[in-house]
């Protein structure tokens, strides 16, 4: 009886191990972003004084969000309860499994059209075979941040895209390059230039120097020639760039 009451004590459901590791990554970020910071900051006597400007309104933003989300977190955490130890029976004995659905009701979602994955809404997201709220707002956020897909294969950089959900959602969306959002190497502000997830604080910093020493970029292709950025990154940030 002991035993089964300790076993009981260790077991947590799905729902609660998720709030156990979201609980643990919000402390590792509190206690890192700090020390991020800081580095960032180290080298701020190498900018301009309207970089330096800049860089701490950057850096403010991001000190901003950082305890948002730690608030966020706090209020998800207050109402997170864990179920008391019991002699009752579980919902669902040990030899006894839960119900399952009718085959014909496992995929309500119809067969449906590919969609323009720059144009689809939330709601047509929840549409697609595979794909439930998280994973909806997901997309829609790293959509946000990156201006628009350029690639189908962009959506494995998505946080918890496993190998077996791309591969059953792909066949499901197209993309229309039309609809990108690109970044003005020229007018673009050092906010602007880093928060691109193929972006960094190095190479925003790059850029803005580079626009200083020698005006206006003619070609997007110049900050490559003049060594600004590597050629990997090039690469993978290009579609994403335009001069005005």
């Amino acid at each position: 009886m002991k035993t089964e009451q300790l076993k009981s004590f260790f077991y947590f459901s799905k729902s609660e191990r998720r709030g156990i590791l979201l609980l643990i990554f919000f402390i590792l970020l509190s206690v890192i972003s700090p020390r991020i910071a800081g580095m960032l900051i180290k080298n701020e006597e190498e900018l301009t004084p309207e970089l330096s400007k800049e860089v701490a309104a950057f850096l403010n933003e991001m000190a901003d969000t950082s305890s948002l989300s730690n608030l966020e977190n706090r209020e998800e955490s207050a109402s997170f309860k864990f179920s008391p130890i019991s002699n009752k029976k579980s919902e669902f004995s040990r030899n006894e499994s839960p119900k399952r659905n009718d085959n014909s009701q496992i995929n309500k979602k119809l067969t449906i059209q590919p969609m323009n994955l720059n144009k689809i809404d939330s709601s047509d997201l929840l549409k697609v075979t595979g794909i439930g709220p998280s994973y909806a707002h997901r997309i829609l956020k790293y959509r946000e941040r990156l201006g628009g897909f350029v690639r189908i294969d962009q959506l494995k950089e998505i946080y918890g895209m496993t190998i077996e959900k791309y591969d059953q959602i792909k066949p499901q969306f197209i993309i229309e390059l039309s609809d990108i959002k690109k970044v003005d190497l020229n007018n673009a502000s050092f906010k602007d230039l880093m928060r691109h997830p193929y972006s960094s604080y190095e190479l925003a910093k790059a850029i803005c120097r580079f626009r200083t020493k020698y005006g206006k970029i003619d070609n997007v292709d110049d900050i490559l020639k003049a060594g600004v950025i590597a050629d990997t990154s090039f690469r993978k940030l290009q579609p994403y760039l335009a001069v005005n």
